[in-house]
């Protein structure tokens, strides 16, 4: 949805359209884009999101990424209270908030070792598998160890598909026969897609059980909460001020 409405935006403003008209032209955009697509409760997220963050830009407001994802899982759960049981709705809510919490951070220590391009995918796509992982656990009693991997393979095709996809469905309106191109690529990477997720499944202890991936976060989280408090980060010298203050 984002790449969708970037992409409608950017080219309104190359072609002189002013912000009001172009924002609104990207809000419909990402509704028609959204129509194209079945329907499932990742995509009324990305939608709902996709507008909202359309209308912070509008209001002179676009770093409040936050905002948008809290009032659209407000407004899901309000309308549809049983949506919370959704396996869809609860892994692509996880994800947008690990790569809002954790991405930027990831990219920033990535990248001291790799290219700023390979270290901001690789930071994204960990923070959406890391934030996923409980979802995952919880709803389908396993967690993959082999999904940032095969997310880091998807992530370029994924691309492809989108945009062929997108392509293909509005030539196809306009004459059938153009279509055929851009809609055989984007199946070819569709095809693509399922057979990395396929094998990466097939691995040797490719998933664990949620209980022995929920043990592990907990010993991990620990180990990184000793580890701060023996290095003596800031926000651990004040707690341990404040109950000496207690005291």
């Amino acid at each position: 949805m984002a790449l969708v409405g970037l992409a409608l935006l950017g080219l309104l403003t190359l072609c002189g359209v002013p912000r009001a008209w172009g924002l609104g032209a990207a809000a419909a955009g990402v509704i028609a884009y959204s129509v194209l697509c079945q329907p499932g409760a990742s995509v009324v997220r990305a939608t709902l999101v996709g507008l909202l963050a359309l209308g912070t830009q509008a209001a002179g407001r676009p770093g409040r990424s936050g905002y948008p994802l809290i009032v659209t899982f407000a407004a899901m759960i309000a309308w549809e209270p049983r949506a919370i049981s959704d396996p869809g709705l609860v892994l692509s809510f996880s994800a947008v908030v690990g790569i809002l919490l954790f991405a930027t951070p990831l990219r920033t220590w990535l990248g001291r070792w790799m290219p700023d391009p390979l270290a901001l995918s690789l930071a994204v796509t960990a923070a959406a598998t890391l934030a996923t992982a409980p979802a995952s656990g919880a709803f389908f009693g396993q967690v993959s160890l082999v999904g940032l991997a095969s997310n880091l393979a998807a992530v370029p095709l994924a691309g492809v598909v989108l945009v062929c996809g997108l392509v293909g469905a509005l030539a196809g309106l306009a004459w059938a026969p153009l279509a055929v191109v851009p809609l055989a690529i984007a199946a070819g990477g569709a095809h693509l897609l399922v057979v990395i997720a396929d094998r990466c499944a097939a691995l040797p202890a490719a998933a664990v059980s949620g209980r022995a991936a929920g043990l592990l976060g907990i010993a991990l989280a620990g180990i990184w909460v000793v580890g701060r408090v023996a290095s003596g980060h800031a926000a651990f010298r004040r707690v341990a001020t404040g109950l000496r203050n207690l005291r």
